[in-house]
Order: C-alpha cells, then structure tokens, then sequence
C-alpha cells in the first residue's frame, strides 16, 4: 500500500514533499518503508512540518456553495471537468469557499424579496395566517357534513380547504 508522506533526512535535514512510502503487512507491524534522501541519500523519517495529513486518500472537505461540498479529490476534479466543459478554453479553476455571512445574506436577501413580492401584491403580514385559518374552518364543516352523510370525512374536508382561495387571491391580488 502506497501512502504519500513529506520525509526529512536524518542527515542533512532536507525536506522531500509527497514521497510515496510502502506500508508492510499486519505481520511486520505496519512498518513504512522510506526511500533514502534525494540530495545525500541518507536515512529517512516521516516530517509533519508542513502539517499535512499522510495519505493519498486525505482531502479538507470544504463547502463550494450552499448544496455543493466537495469532500474528494476525485469530486473536485469532476467538479472542474463540468466546469471547463461548460466554459471552453478555461485554463485554471478556482474554488472560494462559502462563508457563512455570504449564506446568510443570500437567505436575507431571498427573504426580502418574498416580502417586497407581498408587499407589491397587497398581501399583509397575517394573511397567510388568516387564510389557513379559513382554510381549517371550511375542512372542519366539510368533514361535519361528510359524517353526517356517512362519507369519508378526511377526503371530504381536504377537498373543501384544496377550494378555498389563496392569500394572493383573498387580497384581490389575483384573478
């Protein structure tokens, strides 16, 4: 098994990046095999100077946008294939991490538009309250009258409130 390490020499201290290592069986321990020093061919040892994590495998997960995260390797480069197949002649794809204040003002923003919708159609702030509550009064009639009639009162009632007008509609701001 291949594991790709950053190795420091013993010697002379010279760090090599991403060496690939050979790990042994269960047998022998799970001993890593490091090649010598490229610059004196000394001995070997496994650095965390750099603070890396050791493995092939290793990725920081990090967040492309609110739907989006990118936890592989292999996603992030299908991520910069559709990129650069959607774009032509892209050479170079950079990724900016989603803070949250960025997500948080496209959800106020998302939320501001909704009220100005409202505002421009006329609807208050309790109308949607006011139309559920008619909505459950007409379901709650229907579903009487349905048993009085031995029918079945959860159809009969949710097709009574499916009949009853919008928010929109009760505002007069559609027709």
């Amino acid at each position: 098994m291949l594991i790709a390490n950053d190795l420091v020499c013993r010697c002379c201290g010279h760090i090599d990046e991403d060496i690939a290592c050979t790990r042994g069986s269960r047998e022998d321990g799970w001993k890593l095999t490091t090649p010598p020093c490229s610059a004196c061919g000394g001995s070997t040892s496994v650095s965390f100077a750099h603070g890396r994590p050791f493995t092939y495998n290793a990725f920081t997960p990090r967040v492309h946008s609110d739907k989006l995260v990118i936890t592989s390797k292999r996603e992030e480069e299908l991520l910069t294939a559709k990129i650069r197949a959607r774009f032509p002649g892209t050479t170079e794809v950079h990724y900016e991490p989603d803070s949250k204040v960025a997500q948080k003002q496209r959800a106020d923003e998302a939320r501001h538009i909704g009220w100005a919708e409202r505002q421009r159609m006329g609807i208050g702030e309790d109308a949607p309250k006011e139309q559920a509550e008619i909505a459950e009064a007409v379901r709650a009639s229907a579903e009487k009258v349905a048993l009085s009639k031995n029918q079945e009162p959860k159809a009969a009632g949710d097709a009574a409130a499916a009949s009853v007008p919008s928010a929109a509609e009760l505002a007069g701001a559609v027709r």
